[in-house]
């Protein structure tokens, strides 16, 4: 959420693999990989204080590689490890776009209809004066609405600058809300927009937010500790989130309210896991939850991220490589989290970092990313 880049310019072209021969080979090359992966974490923590860092390798069906650095809390010790949860933040945002196509192909919402007519009451939806399209979902989806990061409303020196914000409240920002640039003109990344994706899918369902996020997505993919609102043990298991501007503070975990659908959930490395090998399912037959065409439609480009270097699909982030298909990737950051997942289709492999601080991880992520490629790739 908060300094959340929605395009990071350091992304590199990911080198070309060569296969190991056989299995004996393939399993040192990992065991390598693993080494120089432990050791860029403990230098990765010592450089941006981390509490603790965790991460996961996938490959195709498999959670490949899985492992923990520091402490979930400093003042009990509690060791970070694969099932310790964290907030993930913005990556939430691929979830509610997925739940946007699924609810696209059951034929309650159709992408390309104004915004105004899946809103509850009447309320005014801005415009430009500039006669620039109505919002569309596919606007919001894309972060080319027009709308600001955040609801006008929003205190953003509070401690915790949501507050657990009402739906009701979110809304009625809209009519003192002035659109930052012409809807479609530009890529400009909104959290605002894609809470208000979850206030459509609330409306087409008549069921709240997180039920539908269990029902259609956590729960049949096995991700049954991760969730937005945390009670008795999955609570426990939260890492203690920890300042940006001092890893040594604890801060609180931020009740985002309406805003959840923007960057709410909180789960672990393994869970995580599930739904990342879902994603590497995408255009195959027989995918869970979703269709394997659906699944391909949200990582493939919409449109640029105002340059050539990068794109945008529903939710996804996608980045071209000169060596094989794109990147498909997102980041989460809120002040006590930070996380990253990236995956490449067509070699089956996926990472996972998560960590109770709000350090940027994208750069390590991106060479967490090119690592598991070469050793599993």
């Amino acid at each position: 959420m908060r300094n959340c880049q929605a395009i990071v310019t350091l992304f590199c072209l990911l080198a070309v693999a060569c296969l190991p021969a056989n299995a004996g080979e393939t399993k040192a090359l990992a065991k390598d990989t693993h080494q120089g992966i432990e050791v860029r974490m403990q230098k990765e923590m010592q450089k941006k204080g981390f509490p603790s860092l965790v991460v996961g390798i996938v490959q195709g069906d498999r959670l490949v590689y899985s492992q923990g650095f520091g402490v979930a809390d400093r003042k009990t010790k509690q060791p970070a490890t694969a099932d310790t949860l964290y907030r993930i933040g913005s990556i939430t945002k691929v979830f509610t776009a997925t739940l946007l196509v699924i609810f696209r192909d059951a034929g309650l919402l159709e992408l390309d209809m104004p915004l105004s007519q899946y809103l509850p009451g009447n309320i005014a939806v801005p415009t430009d004066p500039r006669g620039a399209p109505e919002i569309t979902l596919r606007h919001l989806a894309t972060h080319s609405s027009g709308l600001p990061r955040m609801p006008v409303s929003l205190d953003s020196q509070k401690e915790d600058p949501y507050d657990n914000l009402s739906e009701e409240a979110m809304i009625a920002s809209l009519r003192k809300t002035k659109l930052d640039n012409p809807t479609g003109e530009k890529y400009s990344y909104s959290n605002l927009g894609f809470a208000l994706l979850g206030t459509v899918l609330q409306k087409a369902s008549g069921k709240p937010y997180e039920m539908l996020l269990k029902s259609y997505l956590l729960e049949p993919l096995g991700m049954h500790r991760s969730a937005i609102a945390l009670d008795g043990k999955e609570k426990s298991l939260l890492a203690t989130p920890y300042s940006q501007a001092d890893p040594q503070k604890e801060v609180v975990d931020w009740n985002l309210g309406a805003i959840a659908p923007a960057g709410g959930i909180a789960s672990s490395i393994r869970e995580m896991a599930k739904f990342v090998s879902l994603q590497l399912k995408a255009g195959t037959a027989n995918t869970q939850v979703i269709s394997g065409g659906s699944l391909q439609e949200l990582h493939t480009p919409q449109r640029l991220a105002n340059n050539w270097r990068g794109a945008v699909g529903l939710g996804w982030h996608v980045q071209p490589s000169a060596h094989h298909e794109d990147i498909v990737w997102h980041n989460g950051g809120m002040d006590g989290f930070r996380s990253y997942t990236g995956f490449v289709r067509d070699r089956d492999v996926g990472v996972i970092v998560l960590g109770n601080c709000g350090k940027s991880l994208d750069e390590f992520g991106q060479w967490l990313l090119e690592e598991a490629l070469v050793a599993y790739g």
